[in-house]
């Protein structure tokens, strides 16, 4: 190798050494003025920490003396009021208890008064509730007697169906009024609703069981609709009181309503000719008093034609007095009965 080779050779050497050395101490003091940097940082965070910690003693100083000094004031107060308070706890005890023992004297005078109060108020409540009940009773009586009245002058001025109106309505007062549960089994029964007269008939002997009417119209109505057995069972029941009604030709009228519900022409015939004699043929049979016909004529009206009805019809007009001996017998086609023979 010659001798610039070498040179060269060195002078390069050198020359990476330098730059290795260069970089390394340039490397060096950069990380020393960092760790400068941040233990200067560390300086200044220690001093502002310190700083905040004098300040925080400092305000939480004043605060606690603050509070020392308001809570000492309030004591201060309470022990003053606590003072007087008991100095006049008794006089304020002794006032309360004369004050209370006024409170109840009071209390007990109104307690008085208000139960005095309360009697008279019931006293006149009652006494209003009556009146209020009397006035609606004598209004009730009031509109039934007008209601009354009026269906019985429409049924003498024989607006039936109007009247019966006007006796349901005054019935819907008085349920068991005899006469208007009467005018209403006449009505029905001329409206030819003999079953529904029926119910107005029993209505009135069993609401009125001391009305020997109700109970002589109600049989009488059970013969009407045919039903004969209840008619006599009741009849039975009350023996004295039909048996002595027309001295007991109500019940001989009756059974001639029997008759036609059996069918029993000739009975009704035999029955006829039994009422006439010769000496009596242009008579009538004479009016009974104390009983209406007017129910079994518009019964007999109703029935379907035929001779049965032809008879019961002319029978009941002859009890009824409408027409005499001789035309009963002519219109049943009976002959006339003989005169008696005279003694020679």
């Amino acid at each position: 190798m010659g001798l610039k080779s070498y040179v060269f050779l060195t002078l390069c050497v050198f020359v990476v050494v330098s730059s290795l050395s260069f970089g390394e101490e340039k490397d060096v003091e950069r990380r020393l003025d960092d760790i400068e940097h941040k233990v200067k940082m560390i300086d200044a965070n220690q001093l502002n920490y310190q700083i905040e910690k004098d300040l925080l003693k400092e305000t939480y100083s004043d605060n606690y003396k603050l509070i020392n000094l308001f809570v000492t004031i309030v004591l201060g107060i309470v022990a003053v009021f606590g003072y007087f308070g008991l100095r006049d706890v008794s006089k304020i005890k002794d006032k309360y208890e004369s004050e209370l023992n006024e409170l109840r004297k009071v209390k007990d005078q109104f307690d008085q008064k208000s139960t005095e109060f309360d009697i008279k108020r019931k006293k006149i409540d009652k006494e209003l509730a009556e009146i209020i009940t009397v006035n609606q009773e004598q209004s009730q009586k009031i509109k039934f007697i007008e209601l009354k009245e009026k269906g019985l002058s429409l049924y003498k001025n024989k607006d039936l169906s109007m009247s019966l109106e006007f006796v349901n309505a005054a019935l819907s007062i008085q349920e068991f009024d005899t006469t208007c549960l009467h005018t209403k089994g006449r009505i029905l029964i001329r409206l030819n609703q003999p079953q529904d007269a029926l119910i107005a008939y029993r209505k009135a002997a069993e609401g009125n069981p001391e009305d020997s009417t109700s109970k002589y119209n109600y049989v009488e109505c059970l013969y009407f609709v045919g039903q004969t057995e209840e008619a006599e069972s009741f009849v039975a029941e009350n023996k004295r009181l039909f048996e002595s009604k027309l001295e007991g030709e109500l019940i001989e009228f009756f059974n001639v309503i029997k008759l036609y519900h059996e069918s029993n022409l000739d009975g009704l015939k035999n029955i006829a000719k039994s009422y006439i004699q010769h000496d009596n043929l242009d008579a009538l049979r004479g009016k009974l008093e104390g009983w209406d016909f007017d129910d079994a004529i518009y019964f007999a009206h109703y029935l379907p034609s035929s001779d049965l009805k032809t008879a019961i019809q002319n029978i009941i007009y002859y009890w009824a007095n409408k027409i005499d001996g001789k035309t009963l017998l002519s219109k049943l086609e009976l002959p006339l009965p003989e005169p008696p023979e005279e003694n020679s």
